[in-house]
């Protein structure tokens, strides 16, 4: 018999889910080395044992009752916690059509009995190697995915991700009728601080600033660098009312904010205007146009301020 070659990183874990103990037995003989086994002989229990251990590779025997292998693999596919865990169906029938079936119920492979112990150590070995690549590629997007919504400097989300959110959000309130608030939040003489002190001086800033977001946020907020010096933040199931209050929380923690620049000791302030959906009444462009119009009353007004115009039809409010 010919080993298996030692797959790195961590040992795979299979599910070995066969009828007789006997042939439990010998596969957990052939499988033995360089594997971590888990064993069942019942169909509900591989299904049980799926969902909780998410096992890497299910060998699974087309006779497994009270459920046979053919509805195990299919349950296993129609949920998504493990409708990607390959499955290898193992049957003494060697008919076309059995394989068939399995494949198309979404299996990746069919063994016919008696099982050959050189062919399962290689198609075992095969597709957790495939898994593996699988596994790497599908990180690897996530991390590309983040990356192209997430701002590099502060770390925030980007106008994009955030605007996406806002279909979501705005979506989501047409069918609870539920509002929510929308924030838009500009540094105070930010050019001035790259003039003076130098772009590397305004960097330190936007990611402090970032940073003061996140400390007075709710973990269900979404903050997002807007653009420049500005910023925009999405409050789910809020009125801009119950807004203002995380926002005041985070303009006197930004007016608190002294910024180590060298020598020089860089303070700064926020402006920001705030609204919120009028169910059945906004688009979404109407709810940005007003939340920035907000925040050009609160520059207006004298900086360092908040402005809330929760609805067209009622009257704003300012904060300073």
């Amino acid at each position: 018999m010919t080993p298996a070659e030692p797959i790195p990183l961590e040992v795979p874990l299979i599910l070995l889910a066969v009828e007789s103990p006997s042939e439990l037995d010998g596969i957990d003989q052939i499988l033995q080395a360089g594997y971590t086994l888990i064993h069942t002989h019942a169909g509900d229990e591989a299904l049980r044992l799926a969902g909780e251990r998410t096992p890497d590779l299910i060998l699974l025997d087309l006779q497994t009752p009270p459920l046979d292998g053919y509805a195990v693999c299919a349950r296993l596919k129609a949920d998504p916690p493990t409708a990607r865990l390959p499955v290898i169906l193992v049957s003494e029938r060697d008919a076309r059509e059995d394989e068939l079936r399995g494949l198309e119920l979404g299996a990746i492979d069919y063994l016919a009995k008696p099982l050959d112990p050189d062919i399962l150590l290689a198609r075992v070995h095969n597709h957790l190697a495939l898994k593996r690549i699988q596994d790497r590629l599908e990180a690897s997007n996530r991390h590309l995915e983040s990356l192209a919504a997430t701002d590099a400097l502060t770390g925030l989300v980007n106008r994009r991700r955030l605007l996406a959110r806002l279909e979501t959000e705005y979506a989501r309130s047409l069918r609870t009728r539920h509002t929510f608030a929308v924030a838009i939040c500009d540094l105070d003489h930010f050019k001035r601080v790259n003039d003076t002190y130098g772009h590397p001086a305004g960097d330190r800033v936007l990611v402090s600033f970032a940073a003061a977001l996140r400390d007075n946020l709710r973990g269900i907020d979404l903050a997002a660098r807007w653009g420049g010096e500005e910023f925009a933040i999405l409050f789910p199931e809020s009125s801009a009312e119950e807004a203002m209050i995380p926002l005041e929380r985070i303009r006197q923690a930004v007016s608190a904010l002294r910024i180590q620049h060298g020598d020089d000791t860089i303070a700064i302030t926020v402006s920001i205007g705030v609204t919120d959906y009028g169910i059945g009444h906004d688009l979404i462009e109407q709810l940005l146009e007003r939340a920035d119009a907000a925040l050009y009353a609160a520059k207006s007004g004298g900086r360092n301020r908040i402005v809330c115009s929760p609805q067209a039809h009622q009257d704003p409010c300012d904060l300073a």
